[in-house]
């Protein structure tokens, strides 16, 4: 049944696509053309869950289906622009071209018009309208660049084209959208990570390619076309050596990652603007000016401390947003960087706009919307001037199961359109329109609030470039090194660097402000060359640490860190100070050993009547007031209201519950104060029965608990009343309804383990700054010291997003990708945890260590493999291991295993040979080879040979396996075929001295016969089962009476005679493929 209809389905879609293109078929173009379709849409508060696809719009919105785009024809669209006569453009991602789109009426009398435009161009990931040209930035589809297409022949379409300037990039990590300035005179262009800089750079000094001390100051000079606001010496700036992505993604990717640039309408000129994006793929500029950008998150990183999520940053002049390939991204606390404005969480972001021109209220009129592919997510950002930046909010806007939104922009007509689609998918056309009763006249969408604060960062701003005459330029930006807004202090710090260090070094470094201080150790260690260390540490030394608070302690910590990595190797005795200073302070922030949470949820549902009775419309307000007489370690809100409700706690509001069915599960760590505290919810029914149930749980520095749960000890009162009032307001007591199972489905939001967020989770970076520098200057007592944090069994916690349960809802929209977002808020890592074991890996000196350090360093690798992180976490922990292993031989890893600080390894239970065997021979092995390796050999079945075989029993292959003998995953660099056969056929014919047997034989008669691993003056270890490395004996060498090498090796003979042929050479194949299923071996001759 379903089958047919399923046929039946896409028969008729089949034949309306052939229908409608035969018909509006012209000789010159193609025409196609469609009726708007009104799409179900249901709001939050409705939560419809009869269908599943219905859109999720806000009140008063809908949604409407203009084009079901012909894959065959017209391909996927995954750009959109409009032009001035309200006509969009949109591109295929691949090799289909560009069409011209006139929408249909917002009444719907016309329909929509899809018209071919025959420019000779595919493969734009971002269009623009400008200057009477169609704008392209083009990243697939066999185009790469920035081109221009005109009207040659007066048909209004574009025919026309031009290449501006090539732009080198990479698939969808390469060039993406492209706007006009404010002021209408050049193009801007947002690019991804894997883009080369649009103008020639040639490096005086060589980056930084994996981190530590530089040998010398970076130096780079751009060709006369270039120029950037960012300083050009940009490096990685690392002082612990990074890791490259487990799965090696952007594997020599350096800075300065993805990039905005601006250009003239030509193409001729180029500057870079801001820096440090991993993928960002639109942005937008508000009405002041300013630009906002949607960058991307690294999902293979959920669950590691580097992880980033989704954000929309404040791209300012010369600002550095600090993603790094790999382990190396910068956290968003270091001075040398700036933060992002909110953090979406996981997703893919593609089209941005602001809602200028849309006829929509007031408030979504000034929003920036972007848009989420992997959830299908358009989030409207509400943004509020903070000090010379701004602090933001999203908000879902448009919502769908299966909406793989690709870009966006606002209609002439007021209607905001969004194209879904990318990657070759099923694309269409959508309009999202207001029909409800608010205004929805235009509004005055420029900020006055804190202009004066955005005045002075863009004073700062006009010198972030060289000047003439500096004067000005330093003296502006000395005055402002120690603003209190951090966007100001950067701005100021970018103006100093751009202009010669001898001219305010010694300003910089003597001011009496520790803040300012600190800012110009940084600019100095970033543009002085490496005789300036002296200098910048007597500086710093002289920084008053009691005097810091915990943002600029880390900002001095940082500034330490770049006088080492940029200015050279310190002196021992500089490090033997940094040491002395620091250790005292690390761990920051620690508070006494709370216990896990036991004290179950009592919450109850409750309301002014038993029976959940409320009228439609009905506003009621709930609190209850409790003391607090101890300080607050932690706290986290669990809160469900029926309908919608806002949460506030001594007058601030904390957060909204959209709906019932969505619970808030969120970190509370604001508004507490000592003594009474009020909180409180304002509830509005929309039909039905109402109610609410609240859990707060506080942890107190001592460990114990307060719960506040609603319960018939609240009170409530009609209207909606928010803030703390001592007014004589009729307050009433609530009542626990009868029916709870009414809102079961609820119930587990308050029943679930709660990860409490620490207030003191604020150190997490100051401590992952505190703990680099004092490994990289090699503190004393520093490797047990992290050891020992290593060892203690705290609970896990994540930074995929703040809210947990909105994250939760989101991942359902796409099982896929969601199933790794649920997977790691189930099963935590502890981040910390992570950093300290990331960082001891680096440090190979084995004196440092004693073995209770090694056994509690491995035996927390062991806990941390039972954690759930992103597709490269396990990758990372083996790559963690394998380093902190660099400079031991084998006989020394063997060790560890022997005395129990490294887990042995346990084979699993492993396959049969397949059969039938043989007597395998040198000759006959290789008679196989020279007709059997001509043909494509199979990974897989190498690998169960490999096992069958029980070579994976004593060798370590691709990190997996025992260590008795020698790790063969570089095998084919030290064997050719013959080499290799001959060491399996006939191990005895040469062995190593590394894995020689001894034979040992005693005073007393007994004989030993293994492999000897360690020895000293008094003593010899041996392991005397190849096969299980903790069995071994411990000879005194009084007692030997004899020990001498054995002739025959640990590795019997005959280990190929199970085989059959096949088995044999994919067992070779795989040995000589390096772990990688992707090697020639595995490809079709």
């Amino acid at each position: 049944m379903t089958s047919r209809c399923s046929q039946k389905i896409f028969t008729y879609t089949f034949c309306f696509y052939i229908f409608i293109g035969f018909y509006n078929t012209k000789a010159a173009d193609q025409t196609w053309k469609q009726n708007r379709e009104v799409m179900p849409a249901v709001t939050a508060e409705q939560s419809d869950k009869s269908n599943q696809d219905a859109f999720h719009v806000l009140d008063g919105y809908q949604v409407e289906k203009l084009f079901d785009v012909p894959r065959d024809a017209l391909g996927s669209w995954v750009s959109l622009t409009s032009d001035p006569q309200g006509r969009l453009y949109a591109c295929d991602q691949q090799d289909k071209g560009l069409v011209r789109i006139t929408p249909a009426t917002l009444d719907g009398s016309t329909e929509t018009v899809v018209e071919k435009v025959p420019a000779a161009l595919s493969g734009a990931q971002g269009l623009l309208w400008a200057f009477d040209s169609l704008y392209a930035v083009c990243n697939g589809g066999g185009f790469h660049g920035l081109f221009r297409t005109t009207d040659s022949d007066g048909d209004t379409l574009p025919d026309h084209v031009e290449k501006l300037h090539d732009i080198a990039a990479g698939g969808e990590h390469g060039a993406h959208n492209i706007l006009l300035s404010p002021d209408g005179k050049k193009l801007f262009i947002i690019c991804g990570n894997h883009t080369k800089l649009p103008f020639a750079v040639t490096d005086g000094t060589e980056p930084q390619t994996m981190a530590g001390i530089r040998p010398n100051q970076r130096r780079v000079s751009v060709a006369a076309d270039g120029s950037s606001r960012l300083p050009t010496n940009w490096d990685e700036d690392q002082i612990i050596p990074r890791m490259w992505d487990g799965n090696g993604h952007a594997t020599g990717k350096l800075a300065p990652g993805g990039y905005i640039v601006s250009t003239d309408p030509e193409g001729k000129s180029w500057e870079i603007w801001s820096a440090g994006y991993r993928n960002p793929y639109d942005f937008g500029f508000n009405a002041d000016g300013e630009i906002f950008a949607y960058d991307a998150d690294m999902e293979w990183d959920f669950g590691m401390p580097w992880y980033r999520p989704t954000r929309v940053n404040h791209a300012t002049s010369g600002s550095e947003l600090g993603w790094r390939s790999g382990t190396a991204k910068w956290p968003a606390a270091y001075p040398d960087s700036l933060p992002a404005l909110v953090d979406i969480g996981p997703g893919s972001p593609v089209g941005a706009a602001f809602g200028y021109g849309a006829k929509i209220p007031g408030k979504y009129q000034k929003a920036f919307y972007i848009c989420d592919w992997t959830f299908g997510t358009m989030y409207a950002i509400h943004l509020t001037p903070s000090g010379s930046t701004y602090t933001a909010e999203k908000e879902e806007f448009v919502a769908r199961n299966a909406l793989p939104l690709t870009d966006m922009t606002i209609g002439k007509d007021g209607a905001i359109y969004f194209a879904v689609g990318g990657r070759g998918g099923q694309s269409e056309l959508y309009r999202v329109s207001y029909t409800g009763t608010e205004s929805t006249d235009p509004v005055d969408t420029k900020d006055t609030v804190n202009a004066g604060e955005r005045k002075i960062r863009r004073q700062l701003e006009t010198f972030h470039a060289p000047q003439k005459n500096p004067t000005s330029a330093i003296d502006l930006a000395l005055k402002h090194l120690s603003h209190a807004d951090r966007f100001i202090r950067y701005a100021a710090r970018i103006a100093l660097e751009h202009q010669p260090v001898d001219t305010w070094q010694t300003n910089a470094l003597t001011s009496s402000d520790s803040v300012a201080r600190i800012n110009g150790a940084i600019a100095v260690a970033r543009q002085a060359e490496q005789t300036a260390q002296p200098a910048v540490l007597a500086s710093l030394d002289a920084v008053d640490i009691k005097s810091l608070n915990k943002d600029t302690l880390l900002d001095l910590v940082r500034a330490y860190e770049l006088t080492l990595i940029r200015l050279g190797q310190p002196t021992e005795n500089v490090k033997q100070q940094l040491a002395k200073k620091f250790m005292p302070l690390f761990p920051a922030g620690m508070t006494a050993k709370k216990s896990p949470l036991h004290q179950p949820s009592n919450a109850r549902w409750i309301w002014s009547n038993e029976q959940a009775q409320s009228s439609v419309g009905e506003e009621l307000t709930f609190q209850k007031t409790f003391s607090l007489t101890e300080p607050i370690a932690s706290a986290h809100l669990v809160a469900s209201t029926d309908n919608g409700g806002d949460i506030f706690l001594n007058g601030e509001k904390l957060t909204s519950c959209k709906d019932w069915m969505y619970p808030v599960s969120e970190p509370v760590t604001k508004s507490f104060k000592e003594g009474s505290n009020t909180i409180r919810v304002a509830l509005k029914n929309i039909g039905g029965p109402a109610a609410l149930k609240v859990s707060l749980r506080i942890r107190h520095d001592d460990g114990r608990e307060t719960v506040i749960d609603s319960d018939d000890s609240w009170v409530w009162t009609s209207g909606r009343i928010e803030e703390v009032a001592s007014d004589d307001r009729q307050w009433k007591n609530a009542v626990v309804t009868r029916s709870q199972n009414t809102w079961s489905q609820t119930d587990s939001a308050f029943t679930k383990d709660i990860q409490f967020a620490d207030v003191k989770d604020d150190y997490r970076e100051l401590n992952r700054a505190l703990s680099s520098l004092l490994i990289a200057v090699r503190a004393p007592g520093i490797v047990s010291k992290l050891t020992g944090l290593l060892s203690s069994q705290t609970s896990g916690e994540t930074n995929l997003a703040l809210n947990e349960a909105d994250l939760e809802r989101i991942a359902k929209r796409n099982a896929g990708y969601g199933r790794a977002v649920t997977g790691v808020l189930k099963n935590r890592t502890n981040l910390l945890q992570i950093h300290y074991a990331y960082i001891l890996r680096t440090v190979n000196e084995k004196e440092l260590w004693t073995v209770t350090d090694r056994k509690a360093y491995f035996t927390w690798l062991n806990r941390a493999q039972t954690w759930t992180g992103g597709n490269s976490y396990r990758k990372f922990l083996a790559n963690i291991e394998a380093e902190s292993l660099k400079g031991f031989t084998e006989n020394e890893k063997l060790a560890l295993e022997t005395l129990g600080v490294r887990k042995p390894y346990i084979p699993p239970p492993l396959p049969k040979p397949e059969g039938p065997g043989r007597k395998w021979t040198v000759d006959t092995v290789l008679a196989s080879t020279a007709t059997g390796m001509k043909k494509k050999r199979n990974f897989l079945h190498g690998k169960r040979a490999f096992e069958a075989a029980r070579c994976i029993v004593c060798h370590r292959f691709d990190g997996n396996g025992g260590a008795t003998g020698p790790d063969l995953t570089q095998a084919a660099g030290r064997f050719k075929m013959k080499d290799l056969i001959e060491a399996i056929v006939l191990p005895s014919k040469a062995v190593s001295d590394q894995y020689q047997a001894h034979v040992i034989q005693t005073v007393n008669g007994k004989v030993y016969t293994g492999r000897i691993i360690s020895e000293s003056e008094n003593d010899v270890t041996v392991v005397t089962d190849p096969e299980d490395a903790t069995k071994f004996a411990v000879i005194q060498r009084d007692d030997i009476e004899e020990m001498f090498a054995a002739n025959q090796s640990l590795m019997p003979a005959g280990l190929l005679d199970q085989l059959n042929e096949e088995e044999v050479l994919d067992l070779l194949a795989y040995t000589l493929s390096r772990g990688k299923g992707n090697s020639p071996l595995f490809r079709k001759k």
